[in-house]
């Protein structure tokens, strides 16, 4: 069939190309390797599965995902040259031949790869569905099969754009409702819940997928990960911290918690570093200065660092009040530690403040004018204890 199919192929599209050689099946689709003859460039012709051919809405896909991926203007796109159809009627259409592999090969030869390259995948990917969300379309299909990163350059380009939704824009709905009701289309491992079980589909869904591709990438555990996300540091210590807070909030399972693809592009710009400052944790947190003041202190994990000095601090103030009372240690003993006890809940608020957040963190200027305050708070009440005396 593909022979038949290829010489069929090469019949309708001479002289202007040359096929050269079959390259991949899907369910969807079979892809060649040809040439432009006039260019002398190689490209990558798609053909629509003849099975599907005499579908009315497999074709009406086919040709959506060329029109999607040829009206966005984008370096990270795989660009569609041309679209037409066999004699038989069976579209295909002509793209931009990408000499590399894709995230998934490499992943198979190389196991994870560096956070640091992660993140530059993951950058230029939130790139290009930025562009796309802002033309309405979703592609809802970003998987490591369809990140390729080219040979030459390492540049990273988003392919098949076959299952894209287009939103409504305006007054305009685009959205032909190609998708029967109950059917579920992409990969069910990246595909988020609002997808895989049959609700709207929206840009966050491929923010979604995008978290669970970066996952895998990171660990090859992307399956476990995603039903327990905040888990990324039990796998890889070496993530910095604005990535690693970001892949959290990309699997959130509701879609308004995660954040949009030119927020992810934004901050995934900006230098990686090692370290996180407060208003990174908030913002990172979908927490603003304003906001509840509950969730920032449990992104901070406040609670938990001053339970644990409470629990721990009490119980040697109780021995040292046993102590005193015997009169095994002078009073003043008990007393100093009191307010050391007082002082060290203060102190430890405030690491817990700036040090709480996973990953690891600066000592800031402000911190430090905290923690020095509170020394000279401690200093001044043990100076008047001791003259007391």
């Amino acid at each position: 069939m593909t022979e038949e199919l290829r010489q069929q192929l090469e019949q309708d599209l001479a002289p202007d190309l040359e096929v050269i050689r079959h390259i991949s099946d899907s369910a969807t689709a079979t892809v060649f390797l040809a040439r432009e003859v006039a260019l002398k460039r190689l490209v990558v012709v798609k053909v629509l599965a003849p099975e599907l051919a005499c579908k009315e809405r497999a074709v009406a896909r086919f040709e959506r995902e060329a029109q999607a991926a040829a009206s966005l203007t984008h370096p990270n796109v795989v660009a569609v040259h041309s679209v037409g159809r066999m004699s038989n009627g069976t579209p295909y259409m002509v793209m931009q031949h990408v000499k590399g592999r894709s995230m998934e090969s490499r992943l198979a030869a190389e196991g994870p790869l560096p956070p640091t390259e992660v993140r530059h995948i993951v950058a230029e990917v939130a790139s290009v569905l930025a562009a796309a969300h802002q033309n309405g379309i979703v592609h809802r299909d970003v998987t490591p099969a369809n990140i390729l990163q080219e040979e030459q350059s390492g540049r990273i380009l988003l392919s098949d754009f076959g299952i894209v939704a287009v939103l409504s824009r305006g007054d305009a709905v685009m959205d032909e409702r190609l998708t029967l009701v109950g059917e579920v289309l992409g990969n069910p491992m990246y595909s988020p819940p609002e997808q895989k079980y049959g609700g709207d589909v929206s840009d966050r869904s491929d923010i979604f997928s995008l978290g669970v591709t970066a996952y895998q990438l990171l660990t090859e555990k992307g399956i476990r990960l995603r039903m327990n996300p905040g888990t990324l540091y039990d796998y890889r210590t070496d993530v910095d911290p604005v990535l690693a807070r970001l892949l959290e909030r990309c699997v959130e399972m509701q879609p308004d918690s995660r954040p949009s693809a030119r927020d992810i592009s934004r901050r995934l710009s900006e230098p990686a570093t090692s370290t996180i400052t407060s208003m990174h944790v908030d913002e990172l947190t979908g927490a603003a200065a304003n906001g509840p003041l509950i969730e920032r202190l449990q992104s901070k994990r406040l609670p938990q660092w001053l339970g644990a000095y409470i629990v721990a601090g009490f119980m040697l103030l109780e021995g040292t009040d046993m102590l005193a009372d015997r009169g095994i240690i002078p009073e003043i003993v008990w007393k100093l530690y009191l307010a050391t006890y007082a002082c060290g809940m203060a102190a430890v608020a405030i690491v817990a403040w700036y040090h709480g957040a996973p990953g690891r963190q600066s000592v800031t200027p402000v911190e430090v004018a905290l923690l020095s305050a509170v020394t000279v708070v401690w200093l001044m009440i043990g100076g008047v204890m001791w003259a007391t005396v």
